[in-house]
């Protein structure tokens, strides 16, 4: 007779195959953990500030900024470098982040693009002597050029409105838990990146500012020079009339019947119904002209600084070709102004030789 299987023991616990949670011990008290927890997620303080005008930045310059900051931070406040972060924006719109410094200087952008912007963020874990555990402390820094500066200030990169008359702007914010740490950065910061914005010739920097004011003095300028041609034409014209008419009446010489005959060629001949009608022509063109030539000074006169961000190849071609272009438009303002008063002097000769006779 066979023997029958042993049935388990109901009393005994079934086998199981799930995995029993695990759990991690810190050395801390309840206490530091929650303070330390609180560094972390909570909403800091923050001080930014906006830096406008015309800069140059290049792989260089945001490495000496990063070891600025590390020799500040970490020997003065014992910081540690929890986390570097960069975002590059290219003029196809395309972006591209980088999670360390040493991936940005040896960032090689192959495509035929430049850079149009580039944000970068420095997250700190500092201890301060009135606290026990460290708090997180950042430190974020956008190089915007002017003319692309259409994104949107958000809580990990700064942006700024869009300024088409802007060169450029340097944005920073410092975001942290004690007021005088960020006070001091704050004034670390704006030194470093003051230095960065270019100063300009400032005969170029006054008629830029005042570029509709110029385009306007320059319309009415030639305008005036038309009217006051046309003006001294019509006083020499007539004064040669009143000669001849005059020269008729001499005592001693003179001739009814001549004068009436020179009086009826002149209004047979509508000599001055022409000329009325050659001042009112001139006056006309010039008026479209002067429309013409204030527009151009406008176009040359704001001529605003550029700024470059230097990160790759196509972004120091882009550089040269700008510049080339700015100076070639300083001349192109200089070209205005002189064309301005040759056409000014050329209109009033050509009136003056074909209808002031």
């Amino acid at each position: 007779m066979s023997e029958l299987p042993q049935l388990p023991d109901r009393n005994e616990p079934a086998p199981t195959t799930r995995q029993e949670a695990g759990y991690v011990i810190l050395p801390v008290d309840p206490d530091q953990f929650k303070d330390f927890v609180k560094g972390l997620l909570g909403r800091p303080q923050s001080i930014s500030r906006v830096l406008h005008g015309p800069f140059e930045i290049d792989a260089t310059d945001i490495q000496n900024l990063d070891r600025l900051l590390a020799q500040r931070i970490e020997q003065q406040n014992a910081g540690l470098l929890a986390q570097f972060n960069a975002r590059l924006v290219f003029s196809d719109e395309s972006t591209i982040e980088l999670n360390t410094l040493a991936e940005l200087i040896s960032y090689n952008e192959v495509r035929p693009v430049y850079c149009n912007a580039i944000h970068l963020r420095w997250d700190y874990l500092v201890t301060f002597p009135d606290k026990k555990v460290p708090q997180k402390q950042s430190i974020l820094v956008s190089y915007v050029l002017g003319a692309h500066a259409t994104l949107i200030d958000t809580e990990d990169v700064l942006m700024l409105s869009r300024r088409a008359d802007s060169s450029g702007a340097i944005n920073f914010r410092i975001e942290h838990t004690a007021r005088t740490w960020g006070a001091d950065i704050e004034a670390l910061m704006s030194n470093f990146l003051q230095a960065h914005i270019r100063k300009e010739n400032p005969i170029k920097t006054w008629i830029r500012s005042h570029h509709a004011v110029i385009s306007f003095v320059t319309a009415i300028g030639f305008i005036a020079m038309v009217s006051l041609g046309i003006f001294v034409t019509s006083r020499q014209y007539a004064s040669e009339r009143m000669a001849d008419l005059n020269a008729m009446l001499v005592p001693g010489s003179a001739n009814i019947d001549k004068i009436l005959s020179y009086i009826g060629q002149i209004l047979a001949s509508g000599a001055w119904a022409q000329f009325s009608f050659a001042a009112v022509f001139f006056l006309v063109v010039s008026f479209f002209v002067a429309i013409w030539l204030g527009m151009w000074t406008d176009e040359a006169a704001a001529n605003y600084p550029p700024s470059f961000i230097l990160i790759n190849r196509q972004s120091v071609t882009h550089r040269d070709e700008v510049l080339a272009k700015q100076r070639k438009k300083w001349l192109s303002f200089c070209g205005s102004v002189l064309t301005t008063v040759i056409l000014g002097v050329l209109s009033n000769y050509i009136f003056a030789h074909f209808f002031g006779r």
